[in-house]
């Protein structure tokens, strides 16, 4: 695992953080967290120094730095719609999806989870300390000429310590008022990439059938569950389903197979599997083979399952190579995406940067002024988190190798 390099971050005394996340909902978290069978990931969901926030907490923000044409800074994603001219829509919906107020796939939500609607995520950051402080995330303006225009982003870069690790747990919400972990993904920053890992309960679909059989010794006499594990135990279950953003050159282009498990008409055994099933790495795992047709992971139909109800990552490889496919557009200039969209250059970039979407550093109580009569620049970095330590004002004296890489990953 891409994570055991990192015990002995682990065992170091913790750096206390504030998470920003609601106390009630960080309760709840702390209640659900699965158990992982990584000693150095299950340091790292239970320690102190473990930064904890969501899409409420933290706004999915994007930037708009155009030296030559202000207004220019930072502002929710939930607000770019606003401004854009009514020329230049039609190329904005390329981008966005009015109706939920984010980016369309593949950057509206965490991957394969668009269709989800019983999907909670929460977020987190991990940062490594040195001499008893955190390393933090380091901030500040990267000006960089946009290619094939006249103009210039003055937008702000940001960069992981050499052995950050964001993540995302992943819980399916049911209808009974259960939060029931279902997946934890984490990236950790190396000097030149990132490593990433994926934990589930059930690697295959081979797994949850002796799972299911351990827990309920009686389950050939239940039809629902009988019905469950012939499924499980039939390789040609698979449908063909394909996960592309045409509207978006080059960003996302994947065909495969989804294995759509039937209910489990049991919601006590999904707890039971869900809360006390040890997490294992799922990294080069293949959920279910039938020839050449492979899944990576189960979805369903269901409202109480393994998965959220219409996951879609069974189509998702999950690798180092599959996941930068997306996440090496954080930060992008969208202009980059199509020579045809340079009406949208004044609009700014695609959100996120050094290859991780779900984290900014700005101050969002300055979003209010993103329009504003005197062009005044908003940005400034968050003081809660630049007070303790999270991040930081980028010095190139001060946050360089080897605790740092030596540049962000962001695309050309």
């Amino acid at each position: 695992m891409h994570l055991i390099g990192l015990c002995a971050f682990s065992l170091l005394a913790a750096v206390p953080v504030q998470s920003v996340l609601a106390p009630a909902k960080l309760a709840k978290l702390r209640a659900a967290t699965p158990v992982v069978d990584s000693p150095a990931l299950a340091d790292i969901l239970s320690s102190s120094q473990t930064f904890w926030y969501d899409k409420e907490s933290m706004l999915p923000s994007y930037q708009a730095a155009i030296l030559e044409s202000p207004p220019y800074g930072a502002n929710a994603n939930a607000k770019w719609f606003n401004l854009i001219a009514d020329s230049v829509q039609p190329t904005a919906l390329n981008f966005y999806d009015r109706g939920q107020g984010r980016f369309r796939f593949p950057f509206g939500t965490t991957a394969g989870a668009d269709l989800a609607p019983n999907l909670a995520v929460y977020n987190f950051l991990w940062l490594p300390a040195k001499n008893g402080r955190l390393l933090p995330v380091a901030a500040g303006p990267k000006p960089q000429p946009i290619e094939g225009s006249g103009f210039s982003m003055d937008s702000w870069g940001w960069i992981y310590p050499v052995g950050a690790v964001v993540g995302e747990l992943l819980f399916v919400t049911t209808p009974q008022g259960d939060v029931l972990p279902a997946e934890v993904r984490t990236r950790t920053r190396t000097a030149d990439s990132w490593a990433i890992d994926t934990v589930r309960p059930f690697p295959t679909a081979a797994s949850l059938s002796a799972a299911i059989k351990a827990h309920r010794p009686q389950w050939a006499s239940v039809p629902a569950l009988a019905k469950l594990v012939a499924h499980l135990e039939n390789k040609h279950t698979l449908t063909p389903r394909g996960l592309h953003a045409s509207q978006l050159p080059g960003s996302f282009d994947q065909d495969g197979y989804l294995d759509v498990l039937p209910d489990f008409a049991d919601p006590a055994l999904v707890k039971e599997l869900l809360l006390g099933t040890p997490f294992t790495s799922v990294v080069g795992s293949v959920w279910k083979a039938d020839g050449a047709q492979l899944t990576y992971a189960a979805s369903t139909d269901s409202a109480v399952s393994i998965v959220p109800k219409g996951y879609e990552a069974g189509v998702l490889e999950v690798s180092d190579e599959a996941c930068m496919r997306c996440h090496s557009d954080a930060g992008k200039h969208l202009t980059a995406f199509d020579s045809s969209f340079g009406d949208i250059v004044l609009y700014g970039e695609m959100w996120g940067r050094d290859a991780i979407f779900s984290f900014h550093p700005f101050d969002e109580a300055q979003y209010q002024y993103f329009w504003n009569t005197s062009y005044t620049d908003n940005r400034r970095l968050n003081p809660g988190l630049s007070a303790q330590g999270v991040i930081a004002r980028f010095n190139a004296a001060v946050h360089k190798a080897p605790d740092y890489p030596a540049q962000e990953l962001i695309a050309d």
